[in-house]
C-alpha cells in the first residue's frame, strides 16, 4: 500500500508541474496577442501620421508653386512624385506593422503548442515516474517479486576457468 501511495505522490507532483509549465506557456501567448494588439494600434497611429505628412508636402508644394507662378507639366509631375511617395510611405509603414504583428502571432502560436505539448509530456512523465517509484518501492505489477535465480558458473568445470578471449590462459 504504500508503494502505491509513493507512486501517486510522485505521479501527482510530475503532473501538477507541467500544469504549471503550460500555464506559463499560455500566459506567454497571451502576453504576445497583447503585443500584437499593440504593435497594430501603433501602426494605426503611424499611418495617420505618415498621411498627415504626405498630405502637409503636398499643399505646401501646391502654395509654393502658386505663390512662384509655376506651372505647367513639370509642376504636375512633381505634384504627383509627391502624392506617389506620400503613398509609398504609407504602405510602407502597414506593411511594417503587419509583418511585425504576424511574427508576433506566430510566437504566440508556438507558446499554445508548447503549453499543449507540455501537458502530454507531463502526463506521460507522471505515469512512467509513478510507475518506476512503484516498481522501485517493491511493488508489482501482477507476477510474484522472487528475483530469477542467479547464474554461477561451477569452478570445477572446464569452462569455469578459461578466458574465452585469451585461449590457453587458465585461472586458479
Amino acid at each position: 500500500m504504500a508503494q502505491l501511495a509513493i507512486a501517486t505522490a510522485v505521479g501527482v507532483s510530475k503532473a501538477i508541474g507541467a500544469y504549471k509549465k503550460s500555464k506559463a506557456h499560455e500566459a506567454q501567448a497571451a502576453e504576445y496577442v497583447e503585443a500584437k494588439n499593440r504593435r497594430m494600434a501603433a501602426t494605426t497611429r503611424e499611418l495617420s501620421e505618415e498621411a498627415r505628412k504626405a498630405d502637409y508636402i503636398k499643399s505646401k508644394a501646391v502654395a509654393i508653386a502658386a505663390a512662384s507662378g509655376a506651372a505647367g507639366p513639370g509642376v504636375v509631375r512633381i505634384m504627383g512624385d509627391i502624392a506617389a511617395e506620400g503613398k509609398y510611405r504609407v504602405m510602407s509603414t502597414l506593411w511594417q506593422g503587419l509583418n511585425d504583428a504576424d511574427g508576433l502571432m506566430h510566437k504566440a502560436e508556438v507558446e499554445k503548442q508548447a503549453a499543449k505539448d507540455t501537458l502530454v509530456v507531463g502526463v506521460i512523465s507522471a505515469f512512467t515516474s509513478g510507475a518506476s517509484a512503484f516498481a522501485s518501492s517493491g511493488g508489482s505489477f501482477g507476477g510474484d517479486n522472487t528475483p530469477p535465480p542467479s547464474t554461477v558458473i561451477d569452478p570445477t568445470s572446464s569452462l569455469g576457468d578459461t578466458d574465452i578471449y585469451n585461449p590457453g590462459v587458465r585461472y586458479v
